[in-house]
């Protein structure tokens, strides 16, 4: 039934996908891998299964469960090369402290994932949540982040989205470590913004620039990301709420300025997969 099944599958056109689990050393027979290699060959996608403990193990379900999901998606974003930066990232104040903004990099996550879905060549450069089954570069500080943008821009991308969560102020920063026994006062300058810089070197770039304010009513969040549009010559922002959308929730609240205008709201996977069909 099995091969019956893959045959009339393979011969009528249809997505087909091999998700194998065995033993390493069948996994790595010479007729075996000629095999897989004749099938992907003629078009049937082949999950790779995780080798550790002499096994060919089954791939990890989420792992099967995005390839699945991407046969059957649109590709709206086929041939396209989307870069997201995502994450929380820090200034020094000393060798042992910093100052940081909060972000879980969950809708980073997410814009990732549904891109990736959608046919994109996908990266992130970022910390916080990921998935193994996206490119994933880590970064932690605000100026480790930006020379690792710039340097993986200059290969040519068509989306970059930015709800990395950076630093609007440095410290001026002491060498080694401030004392804990007396009071001190911390004099904070404003940092210059990473995404003019991108939008200055790489005109041609769609950057969707993410937008969050505290407290705020519909039209004023509407009418914020309106101007921050206008003025930093963005694609597209994404604002949204943290009163109502707080760090680290599931669900998020957004409005999406751009080629369109609309609110989302949802599950942050729902709202992402929103907001990259609406990039269009």
């Amino acid at each position: 039934p099995l091969t019956t099944f893959a045959t009339i599958a393979i011969g009528s056109k249809r997505p087909v996908l091999l998700a194998p689990a065995m033993h390493e050393p069948m996994y790595e027979h010479p007729i075996v891998l000629e095999n897989l290699r004749k099938l992907e060959a003629r078009g049937v996608r082949v999950i790779s299964p995780l080798l550790e403990e002499g096994k060919a193990k089954l791939a990890d379900i989420r792992k099967i469960v995005f390839a699945v999901k991407s046969a059957l998606a649109k590709g709206t974003l086929s041939g396209k090369k989307v870069l997201v930066a995502s994450g929380a990232f820090s200034e020094k104040i000393d060798e042992v402290r910093s100052i940081t903004n909060a972000s879980s990099g969950k809708m980073g996550c997410a814009l990732a994932v549904a891109c990736a879905l959608e046919g994109a060549e996908v990266k992130m450069i970022g910390n916080g949540k990921h998935e193994e089954f996206v490119d994933f570069v880590e970064a932690h500080s605000t100026d480790g982040l930006e020379q690792k943008v710039m340097k993986e821009l200059a290969g040519g991308y068509d989306y970059f989205f930015c709800p990395a969560a950076i630093p609007d102020f440095e410290a001026k920063h002491v060498k080694g470590k401030i004392d804990s026994g007396k009071k001190r006062i911390i004099e904070l300058a404003p940092r210059a913004k990473m995404l003019p810089k991108i939008r200055e070197k790489f005109p041609g770039l769609k950057i969707i620039a993410f937008k969050a304010s505290f407290g705020k009513g519909k039209k004023e969040i509407g009418a914020a990301a309106g101007k921050f549009r206008k003025e930093g010559g963005f694609y597209a922002v994404v604002a949204n709420d943290l009163k109502k959308s707080p760090f680290g929730a599931e669900d998020a609240q957004v409005f999406f300025c751009g080629p369109k205008l609309k609110w989302l709201r949802g599950k942050k996977r729902d709202v992402a997969a929103g907001i990259a069909r609406l990039i269009l």
